[in-house]
C-alpha cells in the first residue's frame, strides 16, 4: 500500500504542519510507503491534510478511483459545512478541542485524540528561561492570557517567556519576554524549566520531561500528573476536566503551583512513558482505519454484498422523481434516476443482490460514500 499525502506547506499553519509531520512519522514507524509527488501514479489512497488542497484532490479523482481521507482539526470544523465533500470518502477529526459540534456526515466520520510522536531522543538545551507560557488555544487565547497576566507579572523572581501573536509589550513587566514566532515553540519549551499552557505546548513539555501546568480554554487544569493523564489527553490538555469554556483561572492556585515546582517543594514523576503508551494506541487505531479504507478500494472488485446504505442520507421519492438528501443539513445532494434509486433502495432495505452489470454503479455509490 502506498499513500499520497496532499498538503500545501506554504498555506499550512503551525498545527497543520505538526499534523503533517506526525503522519509521516507514524507511517514511517509502520513501514507504510508514502509520497508527496502528485505525478506519481502508483499510490493507492490520498491523505488530505488541509482544506486548501481540495482542488488538487478533485483533479486526481477524475482519473483515479482511489479513496480520499480528509484529516482535520475539530477546531476547524466550521469549514466542513462550506466545502464540497463529494470527493471525500472518510473524514478523520482530530480532537484538539472537545466542543460539541453537529457533524454533517457522521457515518463517514471518525473522531480521534490528537496524534503525536515523541522524538527518539529529546535535545538537551541550556535553560534560558524559567517559565514558558503558551496556551496553544484557538477560541479563547486572549481571555486565557489576560486571566493569567496579573499572576505572571507578580512572578518577578523568574524569567518568563510568553509565546503569542497578541501584543502584550506595554502591559508586562521587565522580567517577561514576548515571542511571536510560534514555529519555534518546541525549541523555546526546551529552553525552559516549567511550561504553562495547553494543547501542543503541553505535549512538547511531556516529550522533553519538563513539568507542566495546564491552563486553557476550559480553565485551570493544575499540575500535569499521571492520575489524570488519559482524561487530559482526551481533551487535549485544555484546562479543568469537565470544565466549561472560558472557565475561571484562580490566580492563587496558579501562583502556588508555580512556586511549588520552581522551589522543588513537590516531586513530580515523569509522565512520558504512560503518555507514549496512549500515543501508540492512538497511532495504531489511525493506521488501522486508513488501511481498512484503502484496502476496501484496492479490493473493490470483490462482492459488494457486505456494503450498507449510508444513513447520513435519506431518499425522497415523489411523482416518479428521486432525490438523495443529507439527513442533517437537508441539502439535496443529487437527483437519481430510477435504476440508481432502486439499487440504493435494495441496500437501504437490506435486500441487495449483485449482478455483474451492477459493478460500475456500485463503484460509483461507494466512491461517493452513499454505500459504505
Amino acid at each position: 500500500m502506498k499513500l499520497l499525502i496532499v498538503s500545501d506547506s506554504l498555506k499550512m499553519n503551525f498545527k497543520e504542519s505538526v499534523l503533517s509531520n506526525t503522519l509521516m512519522y507514524i507511517l514511517n514507524q509502520r513501514n507504510i510507503e508514502y509520497t508527496f509527488d502528485k505525478e506519481d501514479n502508483e499510490f493507492d489512497g490520498i491523505l488530505l491534510v488541509n482544506w486548501d488542497s481540495l482542488t488538487v484532490v478533485k483533479n486526481i479523482k477524475q482519473t483515479k478511483n482511489i479513496p480520499v481521507i480528509l484529516i482535520c482539526y475539530k477546531s476547524d470544523m466550521a469549514a466542513f459545512y462550506t466545502i464540497d465533500l463529494e470527493m471525500i470518502n472518510h473524514v478523520v477529526i482530530i480532537r484538539d478541542t472537545d466542543i460539541d459540534l453537529q457533524i454533517p456526515y457522521p457515518s463517514i466520520t471518525t473522531e480521534i485524540p490528537v496524534p503525536f510522536v515523541f522524538s527518539p531522543a529529546a535535545k538537551q538545551m541550556t535553560k534560558q528561561y524559567d517559565i514558558c507560557v503558551c496556551t496553544g488555544s484557538k477560541l479563547f487565547e486572549p481571555n486565557v492570557l489576560f486571566k493569567m497576566l496579573r499572576c505572571l507579572n507578580q512572578l518577578s523572581a523568574y524569567k518568563i517567556l510568553i509565546n503569542t501573536t497578541i501584543d502584550l509589550q506595554n502591559i508586562v513587566n521587565s522580567h517577561i519576554i514576548v515571542n511571536d514566532n510560534l514555529s519555534e515553540i518546541n525549541t523555546r519549551i526546551q529552553q525552559c524549566k516549567l511550561v504553562i499552557g495547553s494543547g501542543y505546548p503541553i505535549m512538547y513539555a511531556i516529550e522533553n520531561d519538563i513539568p507542566a501546568i495546564i491552563v486553557g480554554e476550559r480553565g485551570y487544569g493544575g499540575i500535569l500528573a499521571k492520575e489524570h493523564l488519559s482524561l487530559q489527553y482526551s481533551a487535549f490538555f485544555q484546562g479543568r476536566i469537565g470544565g466549561k469554556y472560558d472557565s475561571p483561572i484562580p490566580e492563587h492556585l496558579l501562583y502556588e503551583d508555580v512556586i511549588s515546582i520552581m522551589q522543588s517543594n513537590i516531586i513530580l514523576d515523569s509522565v512520558k512513558k504512560p503518555m507514549n503508551v496512549l500515543l501508540n494506541i492512538n497511532s495504531n487505531n489511525l493506521v488501522k482505519l486508513i488501511t481498512k479504507l484503502v484496502d476496501m478500494f484496492i479490493n473493490i472488485n470483490r462482492g459488494f454484498t457486505d456494503l450498507k446504505f449510508n444513513n447520513d442520507f435519506i431518499i425522497n421519492a415523489k411523482q416518479g422523481r428521486y432525490w438523495l438528501i443529507n439527513r442533517f443539513t437537508r441539502q439535496i445532494v443529487a437527483e437519481l434516476d430510477e435504476f440508481y434509486y432502486k439499487k440504493i433502495l435494495e441496500y437501504k432495505n437490506k435486500t441487495q443482490h449483485v449482478n455483474e452489470e451492477d459493478v460500475d454503479i456500485l463503484k460509483q455509490l461507494l466512491e461517493n460514500a452513499i454505500l459504505i
